[in-house]
C-alpha cells in the first residue's frame, strides 16, 4: 500500500482546498519521497499496511540517502488544510543527541520566544536541549533571531555547534538544511554558527540532488468528480 496525504496544498480556489487528509499530525510515514515536478517537492510516504505509534514525541522517518544533510521538512497539509506537521530525519546526527526530556523541556522553553539568550547556561551544558532548541529554531524560520545572534552574545552559537559536535565525535552536523513544503515561495533554508541563507530555485539541488526512482513517486492530475 502506497499512500500520500494532503501534504501538498491545493489553491485555494480549487474545490480540494479544503481537504481533509486521512492521518492524523502524530502518524510518522514509512518514508520520505520525491515528487518530480517543474519545482522541487517532497511528500510523505506509507508503504506498510499497518501503521505505527510514534516511539518518541516528535515524528521521524527514512530519508532519501541523497539527502543525508537534510535535517526536517515541514508540511504544512500533513494530516489536511491547516494541520502542519515537522517530520525529523531519522538518521540525522541531531537526532542521536536528542532526548525526550530534552524536548519536553524545550516545548515549555520556546513555547513563545525561541530567543536562547535566557537560557545560555543550560543550552551551553545540555547537548541533548542545545539540539531541541536547533531543531525548533530551523522549522520555525527564526531568521530575525539568528542573525543578531553575533552582536548580542557572539560566543553562544559556536559554542552550542561546538558541544554538539563533541558529543557526536565527529559527525557531520554542519550546515542544518530544512525544507518547507508549504504554498507559496518556498525556500530551502541553510544555517551554520555564522549564517542563515535562504536559497531556491536549481541552488536547492546543490543539497538536495535528485534521489533514485525508488525515493520517488509520480504526480498524477486529479479528477473531477
Amino acid at each position: 500500500m502506497n499512500v500520500v496525504p494532503w501534504s501538498n496544498p491545493a489553491p485555494m480556489d480549487s474545490q480540494f482546498a479544503g481537504a481533509i487528509g486521512w492521518n492524523s499530525t502524530s502518524m510518522p510515514p514509512d518514508r520520505i519521497v520525491s515528487v518530480p515536478d517543474f519545482q522541487f517537492q517532497t511528500a510523505p510516504l506509507w508503504t506498510e499496511g499497518k501503521v505505527a505509534s510514534p516511539a518518541r514525541p516528535w515524528l521521524e522517518s527514512e530519508f532519501p540517502p541523497e539527502w543525508r544533510r537534510l535535517c526536517g521538512i515541514r508540511f504544512e497539509w500533513y494530516g489536511g488544510y491547516n494541520q502542519p506537521a515537522n517530520v525529523w530525519n531519522r538518521n540525522y546526527p541531531l537526532l542521536k543527541v536528542l532526548t525526550r526530556s530534552a524536548w519536553e523541556s524545550s516545548q515549555e522553553l520556546f513555547q513563545g520566544s525561541i530567543d536562547p539568550v535566557p537560557y545560555r547556561d543550560r543550552l551551553l551544558t545540555n547537548s541533548a536541549l542545545g539540539a531541541a532548541w536547533l531543531m525548533k529554531c530551523i522549522s520555525r524560520d527564526s531568521s530575525k533571531i539568528w542573525e543578531g545572534l553575533p552582536e548580542r552574545d557572539p560566543e553562544l552559537l559556536p559554542r552550542v555547534f561546538e558541544l554538539l559536535e563533541k558529543e557526536l565525535d565527529g559527525g557531520e552536523l554542519t550546515p542544518l538544511i530544512f525544507w518547507p513544503e508549504e504554498p507559496g515561495d518556498r525556500r530551502l533554508r541553510v544555517i551554520d554558527a555564522s549564517k542563515w541563507e535562504v536559497l531556491k530555485g536549481k541552488e536547492v539541488s546543490n543539497y538536495l540532488p535528485k534521489p533514485t526512482d525508488e525515493w520517488a513517486i509520480n504526480k498524477f492530475p486529479m479528477q473531477s468528480a
